[in-house]
């Protein structure tokens, strides 16, 4: 609960800074890219959280990897991040300015889970409609997930749409046995 409440501060004064000056875009893309770096790299991720590595030497090895490819307000944003000991929470702010980068502009994550692959069409159907109903420009990820039997879970925020086979019997097993319709 802490860790989401200062991620929000930084997140929300980056994002402030960014749209004074409007870079909001490029510093999404730098922290689309920094993400996906931390994400990726289990060595990176124990770096940020080692209390023993010094902050200089975290700055160090932020210069080297993203000096030249992230925007000055990105890179200065990052060596203030590791200055005040918070670059473990790096994900977490980046997370944060993401919601406020789609709040922004008007879009929605989305999460489609089907039991098997869709095809191109399909998929672009069911982002339009989530589109349509929800008055946001949908960012839909799919994924395939054998368990659900048939049938399609969407999750939009907190809010989950399950009309997945499974679901639906236990539905009416659930009916059949107390009574009710």
């Amino acid at each position: 609960m802490i860790e989401k409440k200062i991620s929000e501060r930084y997140a929300r004064a980056l994002f402030s800074i960014a749209e004074e000056i409007k870079q909001i875009e490029g510093t999404y893309d730098d922290l689309l890219q920094i993400r996906s770096v931390v994400e990726s790299s289990r060595e990176m991720q124990v770096m940020l959280v080692n209390p023993v590595i010094k902050y200089d030497m975290k700055i160090n090895i932020f210069k080297e990897i993203f000096s030249g490819k992230v925007s000055k307000l990105t890179y200065d944003f990052l060596v203030l991040i590791i200055k005040k000991q918070r670059e473990m929470m790096i994900i977490s702010i980046i997370a944060q300015f993401e919601i406020l980068f789609n709040i922004k502009n008007n879009r929605m994550p989305t999460l489609v889970t089907t039991a098997i692959e869709l095809d191109e069409k399909t998929k672009s159907f069911i982002t339009n409609k989530i589109s349509e109903i929800t008055q946001k420009e949908s960012i839909t990820s799919f994924e395939i997930d054998p368990s659900i039997k048939a049938g399609v879970k969407v999750l939009i925020d907190d809010w989950v749409y399950d009309a997945g086979l499974e679901t639906k019997l236990d539905r009416i097993h659930h009916a059949l046995i107390h009574g009710s319709a």
